[in-house]
């Protein structure tokens, strides 16, 4: 059944399919006359239709229209063609539109039919005798009749007719009862939500599912829940939708009246009389736990209501399904429904469609309109029930009328919108109620730790009424902590507080809009009704406060001031204030009117407060910020805090003391004291068993950490960042449940604790950038080199140390450390060993250090997935990499050798999912090859309907070769429309750069893929960067993963320090011949061969030296291009040539290994790029000194054209052009040799000529030459289609291969070149041409069928105004069903809605897929950003644990003393 459909119209109620001699006049006439008189619309075809052969199309559309068909199988059923005909088409409506089909077998047995034996058997066989040349129709019938006795239905034999009749009556009865729900006027966005709970609900499944849909009020619970309904309920013999249960139940025994309206529906049986609830439940029950029902339970707000109606899964039948609508998720987590679907508003374009749809009646607003209804859209904000109240409200209005009707919901939202969404509010308690009403007007956007403790601070109890909050779908906690709400809930709950005096804001219990604030304040008329007051002002401006302002309003508890400065008396504050967040508070002092004992929550960051007086007597108070506070010098005795959990001092850049008091606060949980530069010492001693995290970040002059002391358990985080402190304590060793501790840039940290290793559960140590710790000294020196394995590494003399053969790793400890910085410690190659110890390892950074090769023990670090070695000036070499690596980060590792390099890259290929790969540009090309590739930053490319597994990789340029940072911004779109986009900061950056990473997301980008073929963009955009800095998009490159088979064939690939490969933007070119030669040395003073040939790796960097042995071992070969043959030359006479310089080498760019190629380039010292050719070296003759080089010389380069589409032809089109190159021994060998020695001995004598270094003087050609090239350049100057002719084709091609096949000596290089470039490409561009005009053409044609569409879609409208007419007539003929007029009008309105939904189902579909992909983008950015958080997370965590032991020995306490007050008393109970 197409889902789309959740309004259905039909004609006819049931249609009858018979054969007119065996039954028109008896058994089928009584039931079409019992069917009439029960109001059944019922169709019976007039025997003056069946005229010829083939069924009528009236029939057709007859079966088409109605609801239920009925097909009546007698004896002689099979004989009539028409029948047969009639049976296919039903059985294609009930399974294209969902068509109830019902058989009854009169006076013939059921297995008769079902197999076509007796009567059915003798009409087939005169049926195949009549269609014999058609027997596929022929085997449709028999199909169709095997199906159709398959169905449900009834069997006539003998007994009363009038019974059996009255039986069938009754059964089409209770069908036709059972009519599709109304929907939604206007269904827009429906399709896609339907879909995700229909998958829910898992409908082959056999198992009885029940689901929750929840969701705010007016979000569209009820809407989906009814087109699900109408969706799947043909599906189910019982089904019931059970309507707005909470307004039902709200009566006097609803309860009760839906128990029985449940069982009337599913069961038809009237009169069923309850009694009570619990009754109801037994009967439900007993009558329901082996029926298969489909239940939908419509709008829950209370337990006791699903208990009385769906209590449990085993209430029903195999297959149930149960649907719950409710605005309380925690009804259905109380109820134990696991599964559960959230609505989600709607995205803009299907919230402009919907408002579009109510207020112009069109799916896109006027053009004069445009503006002021995306305003009303975005005031809606995707509300469904919003979208429609605003636009029937607007519509027809004037545009002025529009503009001041939104201005005014501004401050006074619509009245229809807020009494559905005020339904959840009155069904709060008294402290959710609080608790929503200050988040509405205060802590919207708020982190919840902050809100929390404003809450507590006014007596509520925000941990429960903040959950509350979010079950009932009222507000949001994302991952960050952040609270939110949807506006329009906002502007509810903000109403509420209006009208508790629409007039006068002194006398509403929350003030937040700061021109009631500031009107209250200068007109005085503040009241003890105010409880809360937030001044946040737009801009900063000075405000005149009167003394007494704030005093008049006694039962004040919260005030929150922000960007406002206040003149003229001093302030006095009212006695019951609880929380005060005042920034920039102007006094020095605390006002005197403050009650201590009151006052929870001190927020005053950038005050003026000097603090001269010691804190007394503030019992309560919890939380004390005095961030920013530059006139703060000391902190004075605050052992009146005594039950302080938190202080925040941050920035308080003159601070210098704080009294020791401070390290007896036994309640303290978070002690922040960072950026604190004047700050010299702490308390000596801390002994603050409740301590969970100590930040000291900044502190440049603490010297001294204090010592620990006492039962400590609850630390869990230590920062100590940028201080001067020399030493931590070696007490901290003994708090067993320390997690973090960073200690980085503590530039004269020397030593750690000796046994800090054997903290059991550290999980990250941060000591970046602390150049006088010697971090494994000690540990290195417990073992002797000569007791440890050598394992096999590039530097003999800096072995791995197996730790794991001595079976001594768990002496090191950090058994559970995840990260470690160790960036900037001044680690040598020594240190680095030790690491694999560390087998927990998630990120670890070595950036900044002297170390000079990674060590091959690193692949030991199985749990590693990040690591960063930037700027490490010395690194050279890597001889072991992780293996689960994820993100590398090589920046400015300037003398990394290429081997190293490729072997980064080549990891970050072979993983295919999540790799990140930041490194120098290697001067050798990328060992592998790329699909797609361009200069610049941007590069577009085809592909289908399902987006490739791909590796992005970008080459940046350096003009002043040093700068401080810079970024740039990746956007991928797809068919014009940005699909994705990610930022990447570069920092401290030297040299060129490499960036080559993973794209992720596929799902989400295949939701852009609408055609079958789809372009796709990626550009790279430089958008930041230093002072100064000269970035350029050199390059950028698609790389597409192959399957695994084609993963494993063997692909090697011929190189030199040039690197001839297709991906010729990756060689750095750049590089000087001082430059290689100085790399070559410095890696040869290590015993390491820079240009060695390095097995596991594909492509190598390899030294002129080793090409001249190389070469020297490969004799002459036959190329085998296009089925010609040419001679292919050595490479021994060029390497002799002394005056070769490597620089040379880098110059040769050809893909073709041709010395006369070479020689013109190297005496015109310029180079071009060629096309790319597959190589394969079938047979190689090595020397002894160079087999293992020359083993791997092959090349496989595949030619890269930039599109998906010209790729795949290529590849083809390579096959072809595969050079074969063959060995072969043969007395000519030397002769040719010394031919090309003389060759180039003449060539560089020319080059003594500095005259002219670009011209080379030739012979005369021959006559024979001249003609094909003159032939050449005739053809030439033709247009390319001609060319493309049979006869001009086989011309040009004639004329190049005798070019080619017959090269004479006194032929320029440069034109030997470009013909052998021209002949090369002719054929492919032959090839891309013929394919462009294909596609021409096909455009055309698909032009040309859209045209088609468009006429017929003009006909198919002119064939709905005729079934118009054809319904307006049949209505006049049907005079009995005049009461029933209203509703054929219903079911009129109901198709053509139809029509409007069919229209926009798919792209509805689509737009849910991308609302789902900005979902999870905006999710992943809130992941990343509560990442930034855990610190503070975990000290809120610890903190609230604190806050519980506290309560619990309070209450403990107080039980007691009440115990010893009543034996005082003698009352001992």
């Amino acid at each position: 059944m197409d889902s789309s459909s959740f309004n259905h119209g039909y004609v006819y109620h049931v249609f009858l399919s018979f054969r007119g001699e065996d039954t028109r006049e008896t058994f089928t006439g009584h039931l079409y006359n019992a069917l009439d008189q029960r109001g059944i619309n019922t169709f019976i075809d007039d025997e003056g239709l069946r005229k010829g052969e083939e069924i009528s199309q009236s029939l057709l559309k007859a079966i088409e229209e109605s609801r239920i068909s009925i097909i009546i199988f007698s004896k002689n059923y099979a004989n009539s063609t028409w029948c047969l005909d009639e049976l296919v088409k039903i059985l294609e409506c009930k399974k294209d539109k969902g068509q109830i089909v019902c058989s009854v077998f009169y006076d013939v047995n059921p297995s008769d039919v079902r197999h076509q034996r007796d009567t059915y058997e003798e009409a087939f066989c005169m049926l195949e005798e009549k269609f014999r040349d058609n027997m596929e129709k022929v085997k449709k019938w028999r199909l169709a009749l095997t199906q159709a006795a398959n169905l449900s239905g009834w069997h006539f034999n003998n007994g009363y007719e009038f019974k059996f009749i009255q039986s069938i009556v009754d059964e089409v009865s209770r069908k036709l009862n059972r009519i599709p729900l109304n929907v939604a006027t206007h269904p827009i966005g429906l399709q896609a939500r339907v879909s995700d709970v229909t998958s829910l609900l898992q409908l082959e499944s056999n198992d009885v599912k029940m689901i929750g849909i929840h969701g705010i009020g007016g979000i569209g619970k009820t809407t989906i829940a009814k087109a699900v309904y109408n969706t799947i309920y043909n599906r189910f013999r019982y089904a019931s939708f059970l309507a707005n249960v909470r307004e039902n139940s709200r009566h006097k025994s609803g309860l009760v009246k839906l128990q029985e309206k449940l069982l009337f529906e599913l069961l038809g049986e009237q009169g069923i009389k309850l009694g009570n609830v619990d009754k109801g439940i037994n009967v439900i029950k007993d009558r329901l736990c082996r029926k298969k029902v489909l239940l939908v339970i419509d709008n829950v707000d209370d337990v006791e209501q699903l208990q009385a109606l769906v209590g449990g899964f085993d209430w029903f039948g195999l297959g149930s399904k149960i649907i719950i609508t409710t605005r309380d998720k925690h009804l259905l987590t109380s109820h134990e429904i696991g599964l559960t679907y959230e609505v989600k508003k709607l995205n803009h374009v299907e919230s402009l469609q919907l408002f579009s749809w109510n207020a112009f009646k069109r799916s896109e607003p006027d053009d004069t309109f445009f503006d002021v209804s995306n305003r009303a859209v975005l005031y809606a904000e995707g509300l469904p029930l919003a979208l429609t109240v605003l636009g029937s409200d607007l519509c027809g209005r004037t545009i002025h009328q529009w503009k001041s009707a939104l201005d005014k919901y501004k401050r006074s939202p619509n009245r229809k919108i807020q009494d559905i969404l005020r339904i959840s509010f009155e069904g709060l308690e008294e402290n959710e109620k609080e608790i929503f009403l200050y988040i509405a007007c205060f802590f919207k956007g708020e982190i919840m730790e902050y809100a929390a403790k404003a809450l507590r601070a006014c007596d509520l109890h925000p941990i429960i009424g903040v959950a509350v909050l979010v079950d009932k779908s009222l507000i949001n906690l994302d991952e960050r902590g952040v609270l939110s709400m949807h506006d329009l809930i906002q502007d509810m709950g903000k109403e509420i507080v209006r009208q508790e005096s629409p007039l006068d804001p002194g006398k509403r219990s929350r003030l937040w809009y700061y021109e009631d604030v500031l009107q209250v304040l200068a007109d005085g008329t503040g009241t003890d009704k105010i409880q809360g007051i937030m001044l946040s002002l737009p801009e900063k401006q000075e405000v005149k406060l009167k003394a007494e302002d704030l005093k008049k309003m006694r039962n004040l508890r919260m005030l929150i001031i922000k960007n406002a400065e206040f003149f003229g008396e001093n302030v006095h504050l009212p006695n019951n204030l609880r929380m005060l967040d005042w920034e920039e508070y102007p006094s020095p002092c605390l006002s005197s009117d403050l009650l201590p004992e009151k006052i929870v929550m001190l927020e005053l960051r950038r005050s003026h407060l000097t603090l001269d007086k010691p804190f007394k007597n503030y019992a309560n108070m919890t939380s004390l910020n005095l961030g920013s506070c530059e006139l703060l010098t000391k902190i004075p005795d605050i052992s009146g805090i005594p039950n302080l959990e938190q202080i925040i001092l941050e920035d308080c850049t003159n601070l210098v003391d704080i009294h020791e008091s401070l390290g007896s606060l036994d309640k303290l949980v978070y002690l922040g004291v960072e950026r604190c530069t004047e700050l010299k010492k702490l308390p000596t001693v801390l002994n603050m068993p409740s301590l969970s995290c100590i930040a000291l970040n900044g502190c440049s002059q603490l010297e001294n950490f204090p010592d620990l002391f006492g039962n400590m358990e609850n630390l869990r985080i230590v920062e100590v960042e940028e201080t001067a402190i020399q030493e931590l304590p070696s007490s901290i060793v003994n708090f067993n449940n320390l997690q973090i501790l960073v200690l980085k840039s503590c530039s004269n940290l020397k030593n750690l604790p000796r046994n800090i290793s054997l903290l059991p559960n550290l999980q990250l140590l941060d000591v970046s950038g602390c150049p006088k710790l010697q971090l494994f000294q000690e540990k290195l020196s417990c073992f002797s080199t000569q007791n440890l394995e050598s394992n096999e590494c590039s530097l003999p003399s800096k072995p791995c140390v197996d730790f794991d053969s001595l079976g001594i790793q768990s002496s090191h400890g950090f058994h559970l450390l995840e990260n470690l910085d160790l960036s900037d410690c001044n680690l040598s190659d020594d240190d680095l060993h030790i690491l694999s110890c560390f087998s927990k390892l998630n990120s670890l950074d070595i950036s900044r250090n002297n170390f000079v090769t990674l060590p091959k023990c690193f692949n030991r670090l199985s749990s590693l997935q990040e690591l960063y070695i930037f700027n490490c000036k010395n690194f050279q070499q890597i001889s072991g990499i992780p293996p689960n690596l994820e993100h590398i980060d090589a920046t400015s590792c300037t003398v990394l050798n290429s081997e190293s390099l490729n072997l980064l890259l080549c990891q970050g290929l072979h993983k295919a999912f999540k790799f990140e790969v930041i490194v120098p540009r290697p001067r050798i090309p990328m060992p592998f090859k790329f699909n797609y590739h361009n200069k610049g930053g941007s590069i577009s490319f085809w592909i289908g309907q399902k987006f490739p597994r791909i590796a992005l990789c970008f080459i940046f340029e350096l003009g002043n070769k040093r700068i401080g940072f810079f970024a740039c911004d990746v956007q991928i779109s797809i068919n014009g429309q940005k699909a994705s986009n990610k930022e990447q900061y570069f920092l401290s950056v030297s040299g060129d750069l490499v960036w080559l990473y993973h794209q992720e997301n596929l799902m989400d980008l295949n939701t852009y893929l609408l055609h079958e073929q789809n372009n796709v963009e990626v550009s790279c955009e430089i958008i930041d960067a230093s002072k100064g800095a000269d970035v350029t998009i050199y390059y950028c490159g698609v790389h597409e993963y192959k399957e695994d088979e084609e993963v494993k064939k063997t692909n090697l690939i011929l190189c030199t320090s040039s690197s001839p490969c297709n991906n010729g933007y990756l060689d750095n070119t750049q590089s000087s011949k001082e430059r290689h030669e100085n790399q070559c040395h410095y890696e040869d003073s290590l015993g390491i061969d820079c240009c060695s040939l390095n097995e596991s790796l594909r492509l190598h960097e390899i030294s002129d030296k080793q090409m001249q042995q190389i070469s020297a071992s490969i004799r002459p070969v036959i190329i085998e291009v296009n089925e010609k043959t040419t001679d292919i030359l050595e490479a021994d006479t060029i390497h002799e040539s002394k005056d070769i310089s490597s620089l040379d080498m880098q110059l040769y760019g050809d893909r073709i290994w041709d010395p006369m190629l070479l020689e013109y380039q190297l005496n015109c010292h310029t180079f071009e790029n060629k096309e790319n050719i597959r190589m394969i070296v079938d047979d190689v003759q090595v020397e002894p000194q160079g087999r293992h080089e020359a083993s791997i010389i092959a090349a496989n380069v595949v030619s890269n054209k930039g599109e998906l589409q010209v790729q795949e032809h290529g590849d083809k089109s390579n096959e072809n052009s595969l050079i074969h190159m063959e060995h072969k021994k043969s007395q000519s060998e030397e002769n040719m040799e010394a031919f090309y020695a003389s060759l180039y001995a003449e060539t560089y004598a020319s080059l003594g000529d500095t005259s002219d270094h670009s011209k080379l003087a030739y012979p005369k050609m021959t006559e024979e030459t001249r003609k094909a090239l003159k032939i050449l350049k005739e053809l030439l100057s033709k247009q390319i289609f001609h060319l493309l002719e049979p006869t001009s084709s086989t011309s040009i091609k004639t004329t190049l291969d005798y070019l080619c096949t017959s090269f004479e000596d006194n032929v320029s290089m440069r034109l030997k070149s470009l013909i052998l470039k021209l002949s090369a490409e002719f054929s492919q561009w032959s090839c891309d041409y013929n394919d462009a005009n294909m596609k021409l053409e096909s455009s055309i044609l698909v032009l040309s069928k859209l045209q088609e569409l468009e006429e017929g879609l003009e006909a198919n409208k002119d064939q709905f105004s005729e079934f118009l007419s054809i319904e307006s007539e049949l209505e006049s003929q049907l005079v009995y069903l005049k009461e029933r007029m209203k509703e054929l009008e219903e079911k009129i309105n109901a198709i053509k809605m139809n029509i409007s939904i069919s229209d926009g189902a798919r792209d509805t579909a689509l737009r849910k897929k991308r609302e789902t992909f900005e979902a999870g983008r905006v999710l992943k950015a809130q992941r990343d950003e509560l990442r930034k958080r855990r610190l503070r997370l975990r000290a809120e965590q610890e903190s609230a644990k604190a806050t519980k032991g506290y309560i619990e020995d309070e209450w403990s306490k107080i039980r007691e003393k009440f115990d010893r007050i009543l034996k005082t008393f003698g009352l001992d109970y």
